[in-house]
């Protein structure tokens, strides 16, 4: 069996215009489109509800492997499913000794599902599993909620009586699997398993980058033929795979994880079925309140909550809605996928293909937050994004330069809820420091990094500035360029003095690549960020009589070229190392920004192949590091390239390594060019910067709220704005915030996917 690229995408409803199918080389005994990636998502919408099936070199077929979390050290998670035919089970999801294995025949996945048809003997069996992606609507957005949807049809025209069953372990609730659990099922028009560890961990508790104080969900709406069963994983699927039903009852021996194995099942009797059933519905959630401890100030910790919990009365009634907004739901992540491939596709088919595995591990990492105030009552003018892989650093600003792009382009104000935090911070009178914070502290617990060391304060000083003003461009509103200008200018004034010799400063690079002296990428990133200032005070329109930061930063240019282009036209890795190069992937913020501090002839040069090291597979990054590619880098440097061909070559290369079947992790963005395998790092949501090509050319006109002051000068205060808007998404009235506004290539949502009442909300 041959992999058929885009075959399956008529199966779920896409169209790529122009595109023919390519046939690759065989990896698996099933129709996979577009490709078969390194790993599957099932249930990506989260740090913590982070749950993948491997592919690539580990291949099985979802009715025979466990599904995976990711975002810390693997570790299988239990979820199994079983479809009885005429009084035959057969297993579709999971490794469960039990029942026969149906046979998987195609594989498909889009920006927010991944689908799987098997064959369960007389019939065909589908499983979609769908993490919605709704940037504009931060209600649902927040939700760390999941749908299963299963349909069966009859396969030889005969009619059959069919079954459905589903559960979750309790390996969900912990990566520590010696604690015990306890559980609870609610049952009224819907049926909702919840699970927890008992006693209850803090919510800020994590182990092996697992959350320890969450709840898990597992739900299904009630009806004729549903019955629901919890106890001893052999009890509740034995009862199931002899019965076809379970037995409406509650194991309430509380016990640890692994101890006679407690699992959650929910079933569905579908009776005599032919033609193609309308899906069963499965929700999967974790939810854990608060969510984040937030250093908000001196000696002052700020417990915040996951923002769609403002909108309900718990997490139990949010994901009972969460199943009743399904068709709008199954219609807007449709809707999302068509326009993302419409869009990537004006590039390439294989830009939508690498572009489709990336969107839903990007938009994994952040977490959308918001307040109490003191009268308990819910602040949803106070909006907080945070974006963390698992429990590792909190909102690092290296990480989110790389994927800042899928922000610009789906939703600016995403990027400038997140910016908020770290503006906040560096004021509040924690941090006392002349340049940015590479990070805030681990997640959840964000008590902030007081570290006085500046390794790496070109990097994150310049990293914030260029993403301020690139917010502001793709949004067009100016709010947080004011309100937090002498922030801004301070850092401008540090990259002023460390941006063209940083000395031993560390880029984000040096986490893998040998440190030496004075990085050239990081002082031209450092330059550019200099000129970023210039365009701030521009769009401001501030024209005092300081130092032009437009001047200095052409003349470090200037001074840069001699110091960084050796004489045959090649970047060097850094000013003193003369055998070295690099690729101009930092050229990207000069073109995105707009600031066009380099030449188009430097352009050119720097994005010619004839000057890469190159393999099918990849380019090298950096000479020091032979054989080395990272995905962001590689696609920032596409965006660059102004031949269209050497563009596409990129994407190629990057297409190349993600379907060559040498890895099975989840969307590595570090790997080996010469046998495509992927190396240290996956499931980080730097593969937002994949997005780096539609990200282009969405620069409005900044405007500033009419409520926000301008600074008159280098020390003048600026006023917060705060334009506000209410709506109400859901069963509970809201005041909640939506978003900055749309520009023209801006993922928006189609008439038929609509909110109660829709809202546009500017902030900053």
């Amino acid at each position: 069996m041959v992999l058929v690229t885009l075959g399956l995408l008529s199966l779920l409803g896409l169209h790529v215009n122009g595109a023919s199918a390519q046939i690759q080389t065989p990896l698996v005994p099933w129709e996979a489109s577009p490709f078969h990636p390194p790993s599957i998502p099932l249930a990506v919408r989260s740090p913590f509800l982070n749950c993948w099936i491997s592919g690539g070199n580990a291949s099985m077929p979802l009715s025979n492997q466990w599904p995976t979390f990711w975002t810390g050290p693997p570790s299988n998670l239990g979820w199994t499913g079983y479809v009885r035919v005429d009084g035959t089970a057969y297993r579709w999801l999971g490794a469960y000794a039990e029942g026969q294995q149906a046979n998987q025949t195609k594989s498909s996945f889009t920006a927010t599902q991944s689908l799987f048809v098997l064959e369960a003997g007389p019939v065909e069996l589908t499983a979609t599993f769908i993490s919605p992606i709704e940037p504009m609507d931060l209600i649902r957005q927040s939700m760390p909620f999941s749908y299963l949807t299963v349909s069966v049809r009859s396969l030889d025209g005969a009619s059959h009586n069919v079954q459905v069953y589903s559960d979750i372990s309790s390996e969900w609730t912990s990566g520590d699997r010696s604690l015990t659990v306890a559980w609870l099922t609610e049952v009224s028009n819907n049926i909702v398993h919840q699970v927890q560890l008992a006693p209850q961990a803090s919510s800020f508790a994590i182990d092996d980058s697992q959350s320890q104080g969450s709840t898990v969900f597992y739900a299904t709406s009630n009806g004729d033929g549903v019955t629901y069963q919890t106890g001893s994983n052999h009890i509740v699927r034995q009862t199931f795979i002899q019965n076809g039903t379970l037995q409406n009852s509650q194991d309430n021996d509380f016990r640890g994880i692994y101890q006679d194995n407690p699992v959650f099942g929910l079933s569905v009797d579908l009776a005599s079925i032919m033609e193609p059933t309308s899906p069963v519905v499965f929700a999967l959630g974790l939810s854990r309140d608060p969510a984040v401890q937030y250093a908000a100030g001196p000696e002052t910790l700020q417990t915040r909550s996951l923002f769609y919990l403002s909108q309900f009365s718990n997490a139990t009634t949010a994901i009972q809605y969460f199943l009743s907004d399904y068709p709008r739901a199954m219609n807007a992540s449709m809707a999302f996928d068509q326009q993302l491939v419409n869009a990537a596709s004006a590039t390439s088919t294989q830009y939508a293909e690498i572009l489709a595995l990336a969107t839903r591990q990007a938009f994994s990492g952040i977490e959308i937050t918001t307040s109490k105030d003191e009268s308990g009552a819910w602040n949803t003018s106070d909006v907080l994004v945070f974006l963390a892989t698992g429990s590792g650093p909190t909102n690092t600003l290296d990480i989110l330069y790389a994927m800042s792009p899928i922000f610009l382009y789906t939703n600016p104000a995403l990027l400038g809820y997140i910016l908020e935090v770290d503006f906040q911070y560096m004021r509040s009178g924690s941090y006392q420091q002349a340049f940015a914070p590479h990070d805030l502290g681990n997640y959840p617990d964000v008590i902030g990094n007081q570290s006085p060391l500046n390794s790496t304060g070109v990097e994150e000083s310049a990293n914030l500035l260029i993403m301020s003003l690139a917010m502001a461009q793709a949004s067009g509103n100016g709010g947080q360029l004011v309100n937090y200008y002498d922030t801004l200018k301070g850092l401008a004034d540090y990259l002023v003095d460390n941006a063209l010799y940083p000395g031993n400063q560390m880029s984000t690079d040096m986490a893998f690549l040998p440190r030496a002296p004075n990085s050239t990428l990081l002082s031209l990133k450092g330059i550019i960020a200099i000129k970023a200032m210039a365009e701030v005070r521009s769009a401001l329109n501030i024209t005092d009589t300081e130092p032009s930061y437009s001047d200095i930063a052409s003349s470090y240019i200037s001074q840069w070229q001699q110091l960084a282009i050796d004489s045959k036209g090649d970047l060097l890795s850094s000013y003193d190392n003369l055998t070295s190069s690099t690729l101009g992937y930092d050229l990207y913020p000069d073109l995105l920004l707009g600031t066009n501090l380099v030449s188009s002839d430097l352009y050119s040069s720097l994005t010619t192949p004839t000057k890469w090291t190159q393999t099918d597979y990849g380019v090298t990054l950096d000479s020091t590091l032979p054989g080395m590619a990272k995905v962001d880098w590689t696609l920032f440097l596409a965006a660059t390239a102004g031949d269209l061909s050497t563009r596409s070559l990129l994407i190629s290369l990057v297409h190349n390594y993600l379907s060559a079947g040498q890895s099975h992790v989840p969307f590595g963005d570090f790997y080996n060019i010469y046998n495509g395998e992927s190396r240290q790092w996956q499931a980080r949501p730097v593969v937002g910067g994949l997005f780096s090509i539609l990200a282009l050319n969405q620069t409005k006109p900044i405007t500033v709220p009419p409520s926000t002051s301008v600074p008159s000068g280098p020390s003048a205060q600026s006023s917060t704005a705060v334009l506000q808007s209410t709506t109400k998404p859901g069963p509970k009235k809201s005041t909640a915030l939506a978003t900055f506004g749309s520009s023209q290539n801006m993922m928006v949502l189609l008439p038929t996917v609509v909110l109660i009442e829709c809202v546009i909300l500017l902030y900053f």
